[in-house]
């Protein structure tokens, strides 16, 4: 068996615990102030909290290790500005594209649901009932007179 497969259909039915959820807003706790918490108490008696716990926290201190403890210059701050305001420029425009898309199919949709009333008021049945309706109308005038 593909060892990729295996891995994908173990990890898709190993049991996960709803409560490991809330890991990720636990995590800077240290133990005495997470142990006085409803949450610290399930942590230390559920074995599948404590597992996706200690992964979180050594991603954690993986990503700690990039983050820089000096001030960045002058000339690294401008890069980086120029490099976040690119990224967000992309992602506005992904953005964008998204919601003209949205606008594109309810647009279809509007023309569909407009063409189909028209083909509705158009049709013969419906020729009978402005007919019926000119007649009523006519009548009522002709009453009132």
């Amino acid at each position: 068996m593909n060892s990729t497969l295996s891995t994908k259909s173990e990890s898709q039915y190993r049991p996960v615990c709803l409560h490991s959820r809330n890991i990720m807003a636990y995590i800077d706790l240290n133990e005495s102030d997470l142990s006085v918490l409803p949450f610290g108490k399930h942590l230390m008696l559920c074995p599948l909290c404590q597992d996706e716990f200690l992964k979180a926290k050594k991603v954690l201190n993986q990503i700690e290790k990039y983050i820089p403890l000096e001030k960045m210059g002058d000339q690294q701050s401008e890069v980086m500005s120029k490099e976040v305001s690119q990224m967000m420029r992309r992602v506005k425009l992904k953005e964008f594209e998204k919601g003209w898309l949205k606008i594109q199919l309810y647009a279809q949709g509007a023309r569909a649901a407009l063409s189909d009333l028209g083909r509705v008021l158009i049709s013969p049945q419906m020729g009978l009932v402005y007919v019926g309706a000119l007649f009523l109308a006519l009548g009522i005038r002709f009453l009132q007179s």
